[in-house]
């Protein structure tokens, strides 16, 4: 039932109490409690304070702690304060702030660590420990951690933790030894092995590889099992003997000589017929895998210039016809009374061209006979000058 009466709540349980303020005041708690079949109100007490008297500074919650429940800066409030796991109270767990003084009634309290302290700690028969296992720094969140020594493993946990009530979370491990084994290993195709290789091989077996007649091994021939568990290398191949390469084929345009044949080693030199150049690798070697070192040359036609025609009133001389190879020159006279207008001497580039347009054969300047001084006489002018003979 809900209560009309304005100081005093019903106390059956089912009951429910509203709290308000005066004028000029505020709640703060809650506004609405109920009796629960526990005996207990439900949520917290509220306090009608004044708004208007206010505590400076407010507080705030400290390092490694909390504020438990609301916490306003208003006369008369109180704030209460919490620590983290690990931590405790250091000052007042309540504050409030006082109605006259406008203060609050004492400082933010501190979160220390606890000093509570855990039992000193042993290493495992056959490992180790490490961090705060001593019983000195062994304090509240301090951490113990465990290891084993090479061939035994942890059965248990790594670390454990000092907590709040001083015993740790949990208890020491214990290192127990470690038998290492390796996968089994099956025989190659065309081939067999021996030693210790199936049934889960313990560590420092050795197992040893064969091949059958006509093939060869291709890898380690003996693998020995590791002390992580692990074979030393990846199990090899038995692969079919190479004693030759494959037949080469004849370039068009070009040939080939393999005096050797085509054996392991062998050397096989490649040419081409005349007008036509070699392009890849010249000589080819069989290589051990059975492979050549390269892909057979081809001939592609060597590049040449086109024919150069004769000058009027002149002749050219050399490598001047059709289809000229390259580095021909072409060498270009001129008949008596002219002379060339260019370059006397083309070469034929590696592109097919030549390195210069034809010359041509133009006329000399026309001139006039000497003119002699009459006999008794001079000239003048810009031909020749003399004086007559005495």
């Amino acid at each position: 039932m809900i209560s009309d009466d304005r100081t005093t709540c019903g106390t059956e349980v089912g009951s429910v109490c509203k709290l308000n303020c005066l004028r000029n005041y505020r709640l703060a708690g809650d506004a609405e409690r109920v009796c629960l079949e526990s005996g207990e109100w439900s949520g917290k007490q509220g306090t009608c304070i004044d708004p208007s008297v206010r505590c400076l500074p407010p507080l705030i919650a400290p390092k490694n702690g909390f504020i438990d429940g609301d916490c306003v800066n208003w006369g008369g409030f109180t704030c209460t304060f919490a620590c983290d796991d690990g931590y405790e109270i250091s000052g007042s767990v309540r504050v409030t702030c006082d109605k006259i003084s406008r203060r609050w009634s004492s400082a933010t309290p501190t979160c220390v660590r606890e000093t509570n302290t855990c039992p000193a700690l042993d290493a495992p028969e056959n490992g180790v420990i490490g961090g705060d296992c001593d019983g000195i720094s062994s304090v509240t969140g301090a951490r113990c951690r465990f290891a084993c020594n090479p061939g035994y493993e942890l059965e248990g946990t790594r670390s454990l933790v000092c907590q709040a009530n001083g015993l740790w979370n949990g208890y020491v491990p214990v290192c127990v030894a470690h038998v290492v084994t390796c996968r089994p290993l099956r025989a190659p195709s065309n081939g067999y092995t021996t030693g210790v290789c199936g049934n889960s091989p313990p560590q420092n077996s050795r197992c040893t590889f064969h091949c059958n007649s006509g093939y060869e091994l291709e890898g380690s021939q003996v693998l020995i099992c590791s002390s992580e568990g692990r074979w030393n290398a990846a199990a090899p191949k038995c692969v079919r003997k190479v004693t030759s390469c494959r037949e080469l084929k004849r370039p068009e345009n070009g040939n080939f000589r393999c005096p050797q044949g085509t054996n392991i080693g062998a050397q096989c030199t490649f040419s081409c017929r005349s007008g036509f150049e070699l392009e890849g690798r010249k000589v080819l070697i069989c290589q051990t895998n059975g492979s050549w070192n390269g892909e057979e040359p081809v001939c592609q036609a060597s590049p040449t210039c086109s024919a150069l025609d004769r000058p009027q009133f002149g002749r050219h001389n050399g490598s001047c016809g059709e289809g000229v190879a390259v580095g021909a020159v072409c060498t270009f006279f001129c008949n008596s009374g002219y002379h060339l207008d260019g370059s006397q001497r083309l070469v034929c580039q590696p592109d097919g061209k030549w390195d210069n347009e034809s010359p041509a054969c133009v006329r000399d300047p026309a001139k006039c006979p000497t003119l002699l001084a009459p006999v008794n006489g001079t000239i003048k002018g810009t031909c020749s000058t003399s004086s007559a003979p005495a």
